[in-house]
C-alpha cells in the first residue's frame, strides 16, 4: 500500500508546495522600493495555489474523501494559531477586545481577529472543506464547475473594476472563503476530474508560465496597486499547476524537496488538505 501511495504521489506538486511556503514569508517581508513590489507580485500565485490542491485532492472516483479528517485537521491547526495569539496578546498586556462587528465579519468573510490577518487563509479553508463535504453529501458537485466563472467575475470586478471607476472596496470582500476560496478550491477539484483532456507540452506550458508572470507584473504596474490576485494570475497558476501535473517527478530529489518532506508531511495527512 505504501509503495502504491509513493508511485502515486506528485512529487512536483509536493516542490511547488514548498516554493509557495517560501513565497508567502517573502511577500510578507515587505521589501522596500521596486524589489518590493516585485517580489510580492511574483509571490501572490501561492494563496490561490494551496487552496487549488486542497481542491484536487478532494475528487476522487469512488466519492471516499474522508473530509470529517480534513476539516478536524485544519480546525485542530487553526484552535492553536489562534490560541498562540490570544496567549500573546495577554503577554504583551494588550488584552482582548472583541467587537460584535468584528464577530460577524470573521465568521462572514474571514477577517481574523486577535490572530494576524495572514491566518485567514485558515479559516476559510476550513469553510471551503465544510462547504464541499455539504455539496458532496447533496450529490450537486456539477454546480461547482458553473459557479467557477461566477467567482472569477465576482473577484474581477470587486477587485479591479471597483478601484478603476474610483470605488475602494475593502480585500476582506474578495479575499475569502467564498470569493477566493471556493473559487480555487473549485478549479483544483476540477482539474483532477478533466485535466487529462488537456494536451500541451512543456515547452508551451513553460512559454505560458513566463509570459503570465511578465503580465503580472506589468499589470502591478500599470495599476499601481497590489489586489491580492492580478487577473494575470489566474491562467498563471493554471499553467503553473498543469506543468506540475505533466510532470509528477520533477523536484523529487531536490534539497527543497526533502526539507518540504521532513517539515510538511511527517503529518498523516500528505496532501496539506
Amino acid at each position: 500500500m505504501a509503495d502504491t501511495k509513493s508511485r502515486n504521489r506528485n512529487y512536483c506538486l509536493d516542490f511547488l508546495k514548498g516554493i509557495a511556503c517560501i513565497c508567502v514569508v517573502f511577500m510578507h517581508c515587505e521589501f522596500p522600493g521596486w524589489l518590493g513590489t516585485l517580489v510580492q507580485t511574483i509571490s501572490r500565485f501561492c494563496v490561490p495555489f494551496f487552496f487549488m490542491v486542497s481542491g484536487y485532492f478532494c475528487f476522487n472516483e469512488s466519492h471516499m474523501i474522508d473530509y470529517r479528517k480534513k476539516i478536524k485537521h485544519i480546525a485542530t491547526i487553526t484552535f492553536f494559531v489562534f490560541l498562540f495569539y490570544a496567549v500573546l496578546a495577554v503577554a504583551r498586556d494588550r488584552g482582548i477586545s472583541i467587537t460584535l462587528t468584528e464577530v460577524i465579519q470573521w465568521l462572514m468573510f474571514n477577517d481574523p481577529i486577535i490572530i494576524v490577518g495572514q491566518m485567514w487563509f485558515l479559516f476559510a479553508l476550513l469553510y471551503d472543506y465544510l462547504c464541499f463535504a455539504f455539496i458532496e453529501k447533496l450529490n450537486i458537485t456539477k454546480c461547482t464547475l458553473y459557479l467557477i466563472p461566477v467567482l472569477f467575475l465576482a473577484y474581477i470586478v470587486l477587485a479591479q473594476v471597483m478601484y478603476i471607476i474610483g470605488f475602494s472596496i475593502p480585500n476582506m470582500y474578495y479575499r475569502n472563503w467564498l470569493i477566493e476560496g471556493l473559487l480555487f478550491f473549485s478549479i483544483g477539484y476540477w482539474i483532477h476530474r478533466r485535466w487529462n483532456i488537456v494536451k500541451l507540452s512543456n515547452t508551451i506550458l513553460i512559454i505560458c508560465i513566463v509570459i503570465c508572470t511578465f503580465l503580472c507584473i506589468a499589470e502591478r504596474i500599470i495599476l499601481g496597486r497590489d489586489f491580492g490576485v492580478n487577473i494575470s494570475t489566474f491562467p498563471q497558476i493554471l499553467f503553473i499547476f498543469l506543468f506540475c501535473l505533466k510532470n509528477s517527478e520533477y523536484g523529487k530529489s531536490t534539497l527543497l524537496m526533502k526539507i518540504v518532506i521532513c517539515l510538511c508531511f511527517s503529518s498523516r495527512n500528505l496532501e496539506f488538505s
